[in-house]
């Protein structure tokens, strides 16, 4: 369970940067 340095599914590598993006742009802002 603890082997995963790097296994990360494509499906969810755009759903991480979307909200990355939400939180900076809700940041960036205030």
């Amino acid at each position: 369970m603890d082997e995963n340095p790097k296994i990360i599914p494509i499906s969810f590598a755009p759903l991480d940067f979307l909200v990355a993006m939400v939180c900076l742009a809700l940041v960036i802002p205030l």
